[in-house]
């Protein structure tokens, strides 16, 4: 499995980035949604958008992936679970967020995924980086 992970700090834009991939994917290249799992929206947060997902997605070339997508990455823990779990579910390509100070996770993609693995830095939480840290990934996958 290919891991995609966008990093950055607290409210720099991951999960919105994430989000606007996952939508894209769906609207303009017609991926189709295979195991949609939101999270419980907690009650005191107003705007909340993480989200886990699966999509089977063809590629232009005719190559057909299964895409998982994770974007909360506010627990070191929870990015490990994300790593195993969808190897688990045999998808081809892992896009996730996490935090950039965690250290695990970052040491985990360089003992077990090993030259399968991009990290994509995401630093402040305007359009233009997301839409650059989204066309990263796009490239990528």
């Amino acid at each position: 499995m290919k891991i995609i992970m966008l990093s950055g700090p607290q409210s720099s834009g991951k999960t919105t980035t994430i989000n606007m991939i996952y939508d894209e994917l769906i609207d303009m290249y017609g991926a189709q949604p295979k195991e949609p799992r939101p999270f419980p929206k907690p009650e005191n947060i107003r705007d909340y958008k993480d989200f886990e997902a699966i999509l089977s997605y063809t590629k232009e070339t005719g190559e057909k992936l299964k895409i998982a997508f994770a974007s909360m990455g506010d627990s070191s823990l929870e990015v490990l679970h994300y790593m195993s779990f969808y190897e688990g579910k045999e998808c081809d390509v892992l896009i996730c967020a996490c935090r950039n100070y965690f250290r695990h996770p970052f040491k985990r993609l360089n003992m077990r995924y090993e030259g399968k693995y991009q990290i994509i830095n995401k630093n402040t939480p305007n359009i233009n980086d997301n839409l650059r840290a989204m066309n990263e990934i796009k490239a990528l996958i």
